[in-house]
């Protein structure tokens, strides 16, 4: 009987005190006992996510940095040419997306543009604009400094003195970029010629095509003994080595450099930069406008030589070069002559790189090519 009725007890109040009990819980605490929703973030790359270099390499890091972090979600846009970043933004924007990373390696009007137009968001990147903007953060790699380099290394061991060089941009930023490797070339070697073609297919469709046309076009009419790029493709590299020519690399993957072709290659640690970048959205310091600079010295940003071609004599040269970049070396040092003969920096003085804004003119040796 004393059974019966403690089981009874058990059923009838006991059992209904837990459950309201249970309710109770999920009804105060209710909002605790779910995941806390990740803010998220844009991600516009120029290119796909499945090309070699840049735009893999972007992705990946930009993935390792925010999301596997726990710091944010990361909603990527693929494709985004010059011409229709703002229809990109646009895009995000609909979506409620108020934070996005710009995806490419150097500024233009048409980026500036959509970020002095959308001032309720929040842009970061990895180059400098040409004009203050306070809802945008750079970190910026010094690409000057291996651009000389470059320039350098694929001088040191070309027979003819005739060099290719695709640059797709035009501008200020290209054009800083384009005369440092020329200035490095002709550094190792006095009177060599650096023939640059595919100026101005920036966001073309197809691109790579007019890239991959590029080196076509320097091998077979200029006759060039290597090709370099300043884009963010992994194109010009590729048709490079379909073509048995000597290139220099870009943010390739190991498993894709070539040891006997590629004459050297630019390594940028672009995993450091978006872990800082995931560091400042997770303590708001994302959210004010700000510059940081990774030069030869911060260690993310470099040379790595693979070509046996390369003489020893060339490869102390080099560490010379990024030993004196390292202690704050100069690129644009006097006496700079432009393809005109007219010395546009007189021995002595120094040249900044912002110096390619207003006016855009190339040192002597460089020939601008169809």
């Amino acid at each position: 009987m004393l059974a019966s009725l403690i089981k009874y007890f058990a059923v009838i109040v006991v059992l209904p005190a837990l459950l309201l009990a249970s309710v109770l819980t999920m009804v105060f605490y209710g909002v605790d006992s779910k995941e806390e929703t990740l803010p998220t973030i844009a991600l516009l790359l120029p290119g796909k996510i499945s090309d070699p270099g840049w735009n893999r390499s972007i992705y990946l890091d930009t993935e390792k940095a925010f999301v596997q972090s726990g710091i944010a979600e990361i909603a990527v846009v693929q494709g985004v040419s010059l011409d229709n970043v703002a229809q990109a933004i646009d895009s995000v924007r609909k979506r409620d997306i108020h934070a996005v990373i710009l995806g490419f390696d150097k500024s233009d009007k048409r980026i500036e543009k959509v970020i002095a137009a959308n001032t309720q968001m929040r842009f970061a990147g990895l180059f400098k604009t040409f004009d203050f903007y306070g809802n945008y953060s750079a970190y910026v790699p010094r690409w000057i400094f291996p651009a000389y380099m470059s320039g350098f290394a694929a001088a040191s061991v070309s027979p003819r003195a005739r060099l290719g060089l695709v640059a797709v941009n035009r501008g200020a930023q290209s054009t800083a970029l384009i005369n440092a490797f020329v200035l490095g070339a002709r550094a190792a070697l006095p009177g060599c010629m650096v023939y640059v073609a595919g100026l101005g297919t920036a966001g073309a469709e197809g691109s790579e095509r007019a890239e991959r046309e590029a080196v076509d076009r320097l091998i077979d009419i200029w006759e060039v003994d290597s090709v370099a790029t300043m884009s963010t493709t992994s194109a010009v590299s590729r048709h490079a080595l379909a073509r048995k020519i000597p290139y220099v690399g870009f943010m390739e993957a190991a498993s894709e450099r070539h040891p006997e072709y590629m004459i050297a290659h630019v390594r940028v640690s672009t995993d450091r930069i978006f872990a800082d970048m995931a560091r400042d959205f997770e303590f708001g310091r994302f959210w004010r406008d700000e510059i940081a600079q990774y030069g030869l010295r911060s260690g993310i940003i470099g040379f790595d030589s693979f070509s046996g071609g390369i003489a020893s004599h060339v490869m102390r040269e080099l560490r010379r070069l990024e030993e004196y970049f390292i202690n704050d070396g100069t690129v644009f040092s006097g006496p700079i002559l432009d393809t005109n003969g007219r010395e546009r920096v007189s021995a002595g003085e120094v040249l900044s790189e912002r110096a390619f804004i207003n006016e855009s003119w190339y040192v002597d040796g460089t020939y601008e090519v169809p």
